[in-house]
């Protein structure tokens, strides 16, 4: 079972049972990624070393916070078309 990231709570497939694990129920997935010198070094994901760049799966509230505070003036998050179906 997947937990959020930041604070451990379980996370609901969409379609549990198909082969499809990442679609999680109102969760918030942010793949980070870089290049050579930044922050991330992506390198073992170009030469096919790891199967994704590091990412982290966030819960609708954590997914909510973190939006809050990267986008405050919602300029790249559209609430509108960015939000989960309910609070869970």
């Amino acid at each position: 079972m997947k937990t959020c990231t930041r604070c451990g709570k379980a996370l609901r497939e969409v379609f549990p049972g198909h082969d499809c694990p990442d679609q999680l129920d109102n969760a918030l997935t942010l793949v980070v990624d870089g290049g050579y010198g930044e922050f991330i070094d992506n390198l073992d994901y170009l030469l096919g070393r790891e199967r994704r760049p590091p990412t982290f799966v966030l819960c609708h509230e954590c997914g909510h916070e973190f939006c809050d505070w990267a986008d405050p003036e919602r300029k790249i998050i559209d609430p509108a078309t960015a939000h989960g179906h309910h609070r869970s």
